[in-house]
Parts: C-alpha cells; sequence; structure tokens
C-alpha cells in the first residue's frame, strides 16, 4: 500500500512539475503589463502591394498622411487582381523592449488576426506584413479602419 501511495504522490508531483515548466516556457508565468501599451505607438493600413515601397520609405511621416499609389479608377482597375495587405509599424516610445500577441480586425469583420510580435524597443520602427487577398475587402474608396489591440503585452525595462 505504501509502494502506491508513494508512486501516486511522485507521479502528481511530476505533473506538477511539468505544468509549471510548460507555463513558464510558453511565457504565462511572466507578467503581462498592458500599462505600457500606451508608450507604443502602432500604426497600419490596408494597402497594394504596389504600395509597400511607398510605405516603407515613408519613415517616420504618419502613415494616415500617406496616399495611395492608386489615384484613378482605372487604376484600380488593374489592382483588382493584386494582392493586399496588412501594413503595420511599431516602435516604444522609450528604452524599453516589449512583445507579445496584438488582435487586428480590418473594417466591419469580426473575425480578428492574432498577430505574434517577437520583440520591440528602441527608437526605430518594425515592420510586419499580412497577406489580406483573401479577406473579403472593399477598397474602391478608402481604405477600411484597422483595429488593434493588445492581447498579451510583456516589457521589460
Amino acid at each position: 500500500m505504501k509502494i502506491y501511495i508513494r508512486k501516486i504522490l511522485y507521479f502528481s508531483i511530476a505533473a506538477v512539475l511539468c505544468v509549471i515548466v510548460f507555463k513558464a516556457v510558453s511565457g504565462e508565468f511572466m507578467f503581462s503589463s498592458k500599462k505600457r501599451a500606451n508608450k507604443i505607438t502602432v500604426e497600419s493600413a490596408v494597402i497594394y502591394q504596389d504600395d509597400i515601397g511607398h510605405y516603407f520609405a515613408a519613415g517616420d511621416l504618419p502613415l494616415t498622411g500617406l496616399k495611395s499609389q492608386r489615384v484613378a479608377k482605372e487604376a484600380r482597375a488593374d489592382k483588382s487582381s493584386q494582392k493586399c495587405f496588412l501594413f503595420v509599424r511599431m516602435k516604444t516610445e522609450g528604452s524599453f523592449a516589449a512583445w507579445g500577441q496584438v488582435s487586428c480586425r480590418i473594417g466591419q469583420r469580426k473575425k480578428e488576426m492574432k498577430i505574434t510580435i517577437p520583440g520591440i524597443g528602441g527608437s526605430d520602427w518594425y515592420y510586419y506584413l499580412i497577406d489580406v487577398s483573401g479577406t473579403p475587402l472593399n477598397l474602391d474608396s478608402e481604405s477600411p479602419d484597422v483595429h488593434i489591440s493588445w492581447d498579451k503585452l510583456f516589457t521589460k525595462g
């Protein structure tokens, strides 16, 4: 009987240790600090493939001031077969590092996309480009609004 209880005890301790190690490795034991979310600049736009270089070259100009390269309805007809991308750029306002996961919702769509942010820090922009060509979007008028919120935000520094 003692051996049976000892085996159950060892098994229970091993199971608890496995859970602790898994949570530590997956980052769940780290403190998710959404307080610093307002210290991270996040800008986004839905763009055509031809506009990618234009947006990467924008430097510190706000994305809201950039105009798409598509100017006429005829040009949009040619671009209807092009890929569309969600262009996201981020930078921290301060000397701390941040990483985590954001949820993105384009326009009135109810489905959100999850984007893992491996790390940002310093005063440089970090860019993310996600293909959304399979997403039904109406880009004839203006680029749809993109709503981004932090699901998990971890910071250091």
